[in-house]
């Protein structure tokens, strides 16, 4: 096919996708065996659509990750969320992983959506299942507090696919702050491994003992009041937390570190979160209910008010009676809202202080679920406190107390 045919069907893609940024530019994407994709990018925001006008993925709060690489001399490619690479000059860059890639790694990868797509809009004059022009997390169904969710920039870096990790991390941080202060020992600490670019490729760089826990920060109100709104940085978890889970409670079956990363099902994240909380937590061990796999996790979780682990996959496999059987693992983030057929979900991800932690994602790309139900009484935490004297230690209840 000449570069004019596939301009001209790129250009008729493109008028019948439905303009949810008033301005920016269109860019074709591609998955490695032919398939198309279309990014709308106005630098600070973004949507994909596959070939048939169905939304993927999107932010109106970040700009795309392809933000920094759309100079006419890349090629662009897509195998999903989470999945963003760039070929440049001869070379293939993953810009979630931040390094260079081998070619025969993503050579035939494609990424599909799930076969059960329905279109279903809200709006009569709508031209796509999401109707809204203008974003806004009260018309999405969240959680209580959301917001700690879509302002936590403290959380670990995922360096080679450890994104099932990262969200046990994030979970465990949440439930630490607004639930039991047992979740997270307070003074356990760990030997937290750096890495840092070096030709393109991720090198190890340094290791330090850390904490599991970092603190959040609040300015001091006096007796006011310490409401989550207040708080300027949310409590979060460490590298060390990654690690801790890495080296001691890790449970993946599917591939162990290298070009494999370490996908997890969701009883990989079960087993591993059982295995943390059997060794850190007896005191609460039998109480919460977990969740995997649920058939509605949108009304199952948020609507009980519970943030979980959701599985997203790149493509997928069938059985004889046409449901899913089996899919290739693509990334794994925390979804703490929905609205009709999207979730809103924090990335897990912050390249260059970008924190994609306000995304919508269709729950057609996902795969499998995790999520625990606390059951128990409520201890309070401290892991919020102001950063000059008189020290307030705040809890994620709102309590606090003068140290």
């Amino acid at each position: 096919m000449n570069s004019l045919i596939i301009l001209s069907l790129l250009f008729e893609l493109i008028q019948s996708t439905p303009v949810y940024l008033k301005t920016g530019d269109s860019y074709l994407l591609k998955d490695f065996v032919g398939n198309q994709f279309i990014l709308k990018d106005d630098g600070s925001s973004y949507f994909i659509y596959d070939s048939n006008n169905n939304f993927i993925e999107g932010s109106f709060y970040t700009p795309s990750p392809y933000s920094e690489s759309l100079q006419e001399d890349n090629e662009l490619f897509y195998l999903g969320p989470a999945n963003y690479y760039v070929k440049h000059k001869n070379k293939y860059y993953d810009l979630f992983q931040n390094q260079e890639v081998n070619f025969s790694i993503l050579k035939d990868k494609s990424f599909v959506m799930r076969k059960d797509y329905k279109y279903e809009s809200k709006n009569e004059d709508a031209d796509s299942n999401i109707s809204y022009t203008s974003f806004d997390v009260n018309e999405f169904n969240t959680i209580k507090n959301a917001l700690y969710f879509e302002q936590l920039t403290q959380f670990p870096m995922n360096w080679f696919g450890e994104c099932g990790f990262i969200a046990l991390s994030i979970l465990l941080g949440y439930y630490d702050t607004f639930y039991n202060d047992d979740f997270i020992p307070n003074d356990k600490t760990y030997n937290a491994r750096y890495y840092k670019n070096v030709n393109d490729t991720l090198e190890f760089d340094h290791s330090k003992e850390e904490a599991l826990l970092i603190k959040g920060k609040v300015p001091f109100q006096g007796s006011l009041g310490y409401s989550l709104n207040t708080w300027s940085i949310m409590p979060g978890t460490s590298y060390a937390m990654r690690d801790y889970f890495l080296d001691c409670f890790k449970s993946t079956i599917l591939g162990i570190g290298g070009t494999s990363g370490y996908p997890m099902s969701s009883y990989d994240l079960n087993a591993s979160f059982d295995r943390y909380m059997e060794y850190n937590c007896p005191s609460i061990r039998g109480e919460f209910i977990e969740g995997r796999n649920v058939v509605n996790p949108m009304s199952f979780y948020i609507d009980r008010n519970i943030p979980f682990a959701l599985l997203l996959a790149s493509s997928y496999k069938y059985d004889n009676n046409n449901e899913i059987s089996s899919g290739e693992k693509a990334h794994i983030v925390v979804a703490y809202g929905y609205k009709d057929d999207c979730y809103l979900v924090h990335m897990g991800w912050n390249p260059g202080g970008k924190n994609y932690s306000k995304v919508m994602i269709s729950k057609y790309v996902s795969i499998g679920n995790f999520g625990i139900q606390y059951t128990g009484k409520h201890k309070c935490s401290h892991n919020v406190c102001t950063s000059v004297s008189p020290i307030v230690s705040v809890c994620g209840c709102g309590s606090f107390s003068f140290d």
